[in-house]
């Protein structure tokens, strides 16, 4: 499977990703198919749960997915694991 990543994640942002915890809206092409996904590290993930919580009473994220370490490699190790036909 051929992963397509978004032409503005490049080494400089993957890395400012990495120390903020987090890529939000990022979309990614295989084969026909788009998704838009939020990635998170854990602690970021908590941060941003917990303030929007304290703002709205509630957090909602249905494109989250948090893995160890906002990095390129992380995040295709998850995305192989998604059935994109």
């Amino acid at each position: 499977m051929y992963i397509i990543f978004p032409d503005w994640y490049d080494s400089q942002l993957e890395s400012e990703c990495e120390s903020k915890g987090a890529v939000l809206n990022f979309e990614v092409i295989a084969g026909n198919h788009g998704r838009i996904f939020n990635f998170y590290d854990i602690t970021r993930f908590t941060q941003d749960a917990e303030d929007e919580i304290k703002r709205y009473g509630y957090f909602m994220d249905d494109k989250a997915v948090i893995i160890e370490k906002v990095t390129r490699v992380n995040i295709e190790k998850y995305l192989a694991t998604l059935n994109w036909d």
